[in-house]
């Protein structure tokens, strides 16, 4: 903790009035982004229905042509698919991008939420089942721990989202070395790297800090579902907790 980035502290207004203008409109930007792969796919002559896609060339072909037709179709799908999601990652990382997620798709109609995972690819039945989860812990805190749950939430607060992880899964809590591509957790000083699948794995500025859900082990370790963190927040809100780790 002695060596925490004092610059974050300085940073932390910019990048909170950063993350405001990023997500202030999002689920307008997620109809935007909608509209112009429905544009894109109508220059193309292609259906934007991810799911209908694969019937839209001619069954005549010869086998060879079907083969060559089939690779170029998924290229094709798969180019799409990597345009669209990229509207939705979050700038800090993993966690606040499924958020992002949720939200808009929380916020869509019964028949937007279809065309919504159609666009991007998604599992419309995860996200019923996530959205049944939050209900039940909604019920909980109400009934049984006597929380007031506003009527209105906000939902874009991130970063009092991420001081909760934090707060509440420290354990989780790496920092980075040196090497580029290494990070140290700070309480069983484990040496692991981001995981490929992790938006934050080509990131231009490598995060200071980060925050992982899970760790994958093939030859060396990888942290899956990463978000960058603050060290201010280390400061404020975890340092006795690494404390007590430690003894």
């Amino acid at each position: 903790l002695d060596t925490l980035n004092n610059d974050s502290l300085n940073k932390k207004k910019n990048n909170n009035q950063q993350k405001k203008v990023v997500h202030k409109n999002s689920v307008q930007d997620s109809k935007e982004n909608i509209n112009k792969l429905e544009n894109y796919d109508k220059k193309k002559g292609r259906n934007n229905n991810l799911e209908q896609y694969d019937d839209d060339h001619d069954d005549n072909d010869s086998n060879n042509n079907d083969d060559d037709m089939g690779e170029k179709k998924m290229n094709d799908k798969n180019k799409l698919i990597n345009v669209a999601r990229r509207k939705l990652i979050h700038p800090d990382g993993d966690h606040l991008t499924l958020l992002h997620i949720f939200y808009l798709w929380q916020e869509a109609d019964i028949k937007e939420k279809k065309h919504f995972c159609n666009i991007y690819a998604l599992n419309n039945e995860i996200l019923q089942q996530v959205e049944k989860i939050k209900v039940q812990l909604l019920e909980i805190m109400k009934n049984k721990m006597k929380i007031q749950i506003p009527k209105k939430l906000h939902m874009h607060k991130w970063d009092q989202i991420l001081i909760c992880l934090c707060k509440a899964c420290f354990f989780n809590i790496a920092k980075s070395t040196s090497n580029t591509n290494v990070y140290i957790n700070l309480v069983n000083k484990t040496k692991i790297r981001i995981h490929p699948s992790s938006t934050l794995f080509n990131s231009y500025i490598k995060p200071t800090f980060i925050f992982y859900s899970d760790i994958v082990q093939t030859k060396r370790l990888y942290a899956r579902i990463v978000t960058k963190i603050e060290a201010d927040w280390l400061l404020k809100y975890v340092s006795a907790k690494f404390q007590v780790a430690k003894t």
